[in-house]
């Protein structure tokens, strides 16, 4: 039953990202000034790099990562190295979180991507560890295509120190631009992070479109209970409205016109995990770990 899920989710996430790359004529979009003055903040005002870079395997490693570093303020989904491992190239990019869940048991070795290193520990079910980084292979597409599920190489750090990798069946979640910062939003008295975040929702109420993130902003349109939507990015910091806490999200409309809706009075029709944000997708497949 996990397996289907998880390929249920990897298929859906793969079309979004082939009808994005479709779109795109890999270009990189930034200016200089902004790329100079760029360090752990984002200049709102200045465009981002819009394309994925990562697909782009001649690309100079040195300025993939400092693309890297504005596209993701130097917080998780950073790349931060290239390397080649048993005659693949791998991503390496920053992931820190803590307190996940193992879902069943685990190898852990001293080198990613490659099953010879040395194993060093051994994780049982429902063991809580820290994430360091996530390595995956350039050509993770290609696997997909030819209905292999990829492997995503997690760095874990267990409560007693142990640091090494495992293997869990996943590919890059932050592909195509997943969770880049487009935006810094100051509205209402509250700072926003806008994060690219694309995928389909529905509407589980009828449901106000405004022109900024907050009950204040400006009715611009009303969506019917039920209603499929588009989105675009959401938030990353959450609001509780109507005693229900959750992001605000930005959506594309029929007509072309974008705005922000509530995300508590949303759902999503293929089941939970409602939003796809590169930290539930490795927080799942961390869950379902080895039993494929």
């Amino acid at each position: 039953m996990k397996m289907l899920y998880l390929i249920i989710i990897l298929s859906s996430l793969f079309v979004s990202c082939v009808r994005k790359h479709e779109r795109n004529n890999l270009n990189i979009k930034y200016t200089n000034e902004f790329v100079n003055n760029m360090t752990e903040q984002v200049d709102s005002n200045t465009e981002i790099i819009t394309e994925n870079l990562t697909s782009l395997p001649d690309l100079d490693i040195d300025e993939l990562i400092r693309i890297s570093r504005i596209n993701y303020g130097n917080r998780n989904g950073t790349i931060l190295e290239r390397r080649a491992i048993n005659g693949s190239n791998f991503i390496i990019r920053k992931y820190e979180t803590k307190n996940n869940q193992i879902g069943l048991a685990y190898n852990v070795y001293k080198l990613p991507a490659d099953k010879n290193s040395e194993i060093i520990y051994r994780l049982n079910t429902n063991h809580p560890v820290s994430t360091l980084k996530i390595a995956y292979n350039e050509e993770w597409r290609e696997m997909i295509k030819r209905n292999n599920i990829p492997n995503l190489w997690v760095e874990i750090e267990t409560e007693s120190g142990i640091i090494g990798w495992i293997e869990v069946k996943g590919f890059d979640p932050f592909s195509d631009n997943q969770w880049i910062i487009l935006d810094r939003i100051d509205y209402d008295g509250t700072v926003f992070t806008k994060r690219e975040l694309r995928q389909w929702l529905l509407t589980t109420e009828r449901l106000n479109v405004r022109d900024q993130p907050g009950i204040n902003g400006k009715i611009i349109h009303q969506l019917e209970k039920f209603t499929q939507i588009d989105t675009l990015a959401i938030t990353e910091e959450k609001v509780i409205i109507d005693g229900i806490e959750d992001h605000w999200v930005y959506i594309v409309l029929e007509d072309g016109r974008t705005g922000w809706v509530f995300g508590g009075y949303t759902n999503a029709d293929r089941g939970p995990p409602r939003f796809l944000t590169p930290e539930e997708f490795i927080s799942l497949w961390l869950w379902m770990a080895n039993e494929f």
